[in-house]
């Protein structure tokens, strides 16, 4: 924010007074639109970072290690069936259940020999347990909502339980060998250094810094916005 602030706020700072114009207005619905788009996720109940509801309006980094494991069993008219299992590859996919439900709903639709899919969806953040997210008899049968919460997916503060834990540190399924599962009953030891230690016993006092930094810096660049959009010039 004091960024775009800086880049969009100020409009011919030199002037001797602040004078409305097509580039303010412009710069100003920029920011206020952005800031729009990233508080969707915060109206929709849930941690986001599991159900990842609302979370693609905005245009956030990386903000974690997910893992998820998404298993789907086909049932077809034909009363046989078939499991298919995909394991997340890479830590930066966010392993939104959106974007695994859309194409079991496109295949539903298209199929006509499929009676059901049924489904469930496991998810993993920074190396913590795997919740179950999603558990459903028919994803067929599923409909999204975008702005609001979907109340076939999960969270852990809505009670999702635990189904499993993941291998410390693993980022790339080529990293299982042996053929381990991508889901493990029982935690592992995982090792950390000792500045990470520090760090993590520390973690209240460096978001309290952090955040004293930036909302500083956001309420300098505003009152420096105001102050060159408004001074006279002798």
């Amino acid at each position: 924010m004091p960024l775009l602030l800086v880049l969009f706020g100020l409009d011919e700072i030199s002037k001797p007074k602040w004078k409305l114009n097509f580039g303010a207005l412009a710069g100003g619905f920029c920011i206020v639109f952005l800031s729009f788009l990233h508080s969707i996720p915060h109206w929709i109940p849930g941690d986001i970072k599991y159900t990842q509801e609302g979370y693609k309006y905005g245009v956030g980094m990386i903000d974690a290690n997910h893992q998820c494991q998404s298993i789907t069993t086909f049932h077809y008219q034909n009363d046989t069936s078939h499991q298919r299992k995909y394991n997340s590859q890479e830590g930066q996919n966010r392993c939104p259940a959106f974007s695994f439900w859309f194409p079991l709903k496109r295949t539903c639709e298209k199929d006509p020999n499929i009676k059901k899919i049924s489904w469930q969806f496991y998810h993993s953040i920074n190396g913590g347990p795997f919740y179950e997210i999603v558990n459903v008899d028919n994803a067929c049968q599923l409909e999204y909502k975008f702005l609001s919460h979907n109340e076939w997916i999960n969270s852990p503060e809505f009670g999702a339980p635990i189904v499993g834990y993941p291998r410390p540190n693993l980022l790339y399924i080529n990293n299982i060998r042996h053929n381990e599962e991508f889901v493990s009953d029982q935690p592992f030891d995982k090792p950390i250094a000792t500045t990470q230690l520090f760090f993590k016993s520390h973690i209240k006092f460096f978001k309290f810094v952090y955040w004293t930094l930036w909302f500083a810096v956001l309420v300098f660049t505003v009152y420096k916005s105001v102050y060159y959009l408004c001074r006279r010039t002798p």
